[in-house]
């Protein structure tokens, strides 16, 4: 995004205040440059994730009796022109009840109604909110502000917005605590699980996922092997589904970002199978089991 700032009559004075609420994050504007509001970076998981921005803009012009603000063309990621869709930023003034979505129409605000002395400076607080969600993709994206007089197309201030959008991962896993049991069939050598784990992948990137076992009683007696299959139909890929643990990283399955998906996440059942229970000392056995998620080569 090219960077043009020019100052006319308006003749404002930008004056970054920072600071954190209980449900609200910390942005840090760069000290060096108060036309740029620099957001910081987000990670949001499978939650929205809100950072606040007051602006204080000292006028110097008596006369002026309003303003309009407007972002400019929206929001872009500045390496592919990849637009964020929806609502993203808010604003609120004094006179304003709740805060009011600004996009590339221009909001008025009327200064005689939202002028505040603040340590014997007279001016305009505006609160900025901007909002990410669990389906933005990774990447660094730029926006613009622009401050304009109503009566006058060329006198506007624009002021940049920049953040980072963080890849992240979540796995979620539910077993029970005795998940094989013997059985009453002395014929059947196989143990199954009674009942299945499950697997829910929730992710903003594409990744993949990995099991890994050490060594154990039943290990080092029999087979002990890891059988996996979908439990909804989203678009991922099962590469081992019936694996013999060990010591060793696996790839199971791979898949992409998952909020575009219907039910917001990818999910997996598995159960356990030992071969030859007969070989197996009896009593209660520990086989601990592993499972990673992993982010596939980003870079930006």
């Amino acid at each position: 995004m090219n960077k043009i700032s020019y100052f006319l009559k308006l003749n404002i004075i930008i004056l970054i205040l920072i600071f954190t609420s209980t449900n609200l994050v910390m942005a840090q504007p760069p000290a060096d440059a108060f036309n740029r509001i620099n957001l910081g970076s987000f990670r949001t998981y499978t939650e929205s994730l809100t950072k606040e921005v007051i602006i204080f803009l000292p006028l110097s012009d008596p006369d002026l009796e309003s303003i309009a603000i407007n972002l400019e063309d929206g929001i872009f990621d500045s390496s592919n022109s990849r637009k964020l869709t929806g609502d993203r930023v808010k604003i609120q003034t004094q006179s304003m009840r709740e805060p009011l979505f600004i996009d590339d129409k221009p909001i008025p605000i009327e200064l005689q109604e939202n002028i505040i002395n603040e340590n014997g400076l007279e001016g305009l607080f505006i609160n900025l909110f901007f909002t990410a969600y669990p389906e933005d993709l990774p990447g660094l994206y730029e926006g613009r502000l622009v401050f304009e007089d109503e009566n006058s197309q060329f006198d506007r201030l624009e002021m940049d917005l920049a953040f980072r959008i963080e890849p992240w991962l979540k796995l979620e896993e539910t077993t029970g605590t005795h998940l094989i049991t013997k059985t009453g069939q002395q014929e059947i050598k196989n143990l199954v699980s009674d009942y299945p784990g499950n697997l829910k992948i929730y992710s903003n990137v594409d990744w993949e996922l990995f099991v890994e076992s050490e060594e154990t009683l039943i290990t080092n007696s029999t087979d002990l092997q890891l059988l996996i299959n979908k439990a909804n139909n989203h678009e991922f890929e099962i590469i081992s589904d019936k694996t013999s643990l060990s010591d060793r990283k696996i790839l199971l399955a791979t898949g992409g970002p998952t909020f575009y998906t219907e039910e917001d996440y990818c999910e997996l059942n598995f159960t356990l199978l030992i071969e030859d229970f007969t070989k197996v000392k009896a009593g209660q056995v520990r086989f601990p089991i592993d499972f990673r998620l992993e982010i596939i080569d980003f870079d930006n």
